[in-house]
């Protein structure tokens, strides 16, 4: 590892932690790939709607010590549903099997941190066929509902957890 750039061949030991104020400086160098980012916030917005919110919670996605990606979850009381509202690897590291090694890490968290949630939901738009792909090999199921903005809901049912 030069930095906290990842090398091709480095060793997948991916993990998650709580992001705290102090991570920001790092976290505000994620990216995701140019055709991705009208998929998703900035990084720069979720770490403002994080901050802002009791009911949203930040992580990082960490290979060894190198900062590759992001999750925003919370639980929305007003709906009674656990969300899964970001997810995502900078761009300089997909394709390496982070996305779906650290959205199992972040799912297998939600499932301990709240035990009474019988699922777990999130949105995604129906072009970002990576993403639906993704989650669908989770076990995510498209619903028939749709957000706010239009952006289908899938659901995870903790009898289908992996």
């Amino acid at each position: 590892m030069k930095g906290n750039i990842l090398e091709s061949g480095e060793n997948m030991s991916l993990s998650i932690k709580k992001l705290t104020v102090n991570d920001w400086k790092e976290a505000q160098f994620l990216q995701v790939k140019k055709e991705q980012e009208n998929f998703i916030e900035s990084i720069e917005e979720c770490f403002k709607e994080s901050e802002s919110s009791d009911e949203w919670h930040s992580l990082g996605v960490y290979v060894k010590d190198c900062f590759v990606g992001y999750a925003m979850y919370g639980w929305i009381q007003e709906e009674q549903r656990l969300w899964l509202n970001r997810f995502f690897i900078d761009g300089r590291y997909q394709g390496n099997g982070y996305g779906k090694k650290g959205c199992q890490l972040v799912i297998e968290k939600l499932w301990k941190d709240f035990p009474k949630a019988e699922k777990i939901y999130l949105s995604v738009y129906k072009e970002n066929l990576p993403a639906i792909t993704l989650y669908q090999f989770l076990g995510f199921v498209l619903t028939a509902e749709k957000d706010i903005n239009g952006e289908k809901i899938m659901c995870l049912s903790k009898v289908s957890k992996l």
